[in-house]
């Protein structure tokens, strides 16, 4: 099965700037540009291969929100992950910022997923952490001051209305209230690229709106 998408642009004939041009996203600009040329994933399955994505070429402009419809297992998910690299296309490039993101090593990577935030439909939180260490985990690793992490994560856990919830674990949660402190979570390093994976399957329409 194919996603396919509107506004689609051929840009074969494109060319972009070797990786060790610019290793990060452009730090001047708040927000990012992406571009997908030809871009085809293949899945190994019992049956033999089954393709995901075919010929993808796609331009997404600076601060546009854009959606990706299709049907159960159309590639959505495979498609915003081969933006942080999560999955790696079969063939075809992403480029962010006209930067071939597969010309990256894994230093260079983890460089770029700290400005690219994502929202699972699965939540993907640990567990044995509470709502505020899940949500600070990402600033700790990035080596962020102790100060700043409390002010930003404080922040962030009353913009999705958990302020009382700090010291619950998962297990002690709604859906809803999971998925709340996953979005908490993809915001930590105000993020150029905010991927969703289905951000707000779990949230009432009340509180979609309120967080959008």
């Amino acid at each position: 099965m194919t996603a396919s998408a509107q506004r689609a642009l051929t840009l074969e004939g494109a060319e972009a700037p070797h990786a060790a041009e610019q290793a990060e996203l452009h730090p001047q600009k708040q927000h990012a540009h992406v571009r997908f040329i030809n871009l085809g994933k293949v899945y190994e399955g019992p049956q033999g291969p089954v393709p995901a994505l075919q010929g993808i070429d796609l331009d997404i402009q600076r601060g546009e929100v854009f959606g990706i419809i299709g049907r159960s297992g159309a590639g959505k998910s495979s498609l915003i992950r081969t933006i942080n690299r999560l999955e790696k296309p079969s063939n075809g490039r992403v480029l962010i910022d006209q930067v071939d993101i597969g010309d990256f090593n894994e230093d260079t990577l983890v460089a770029l997923r700290r400005r690219i935030g994502m929202i699972f439909q699965h939540f993907n939180l640990m567990s044995a952490k509470t709502v505020w260490q899940n949500v600070e985990l990402p600033l700790k690793v990035a080596g962020v001051p102790k100060a700043q992490r409390q002010r930003k994560v404080a922040e962030l856990l009353a913009l999705v209305g958990l302020e009382g919830k700090h010291k619950a674990y998962p297990a002690q949660l709604s859906g809803g209230q999971k998925q709340r402190v996953g979005i908490a979570r993809a915001l930590v390093h105000d993020p150029a690229i905010l991927l969703c994976d289905e951000a707000t399957s779990a949230l009432d329409p009340e509180t979609t709106q309120s967080i959008l």
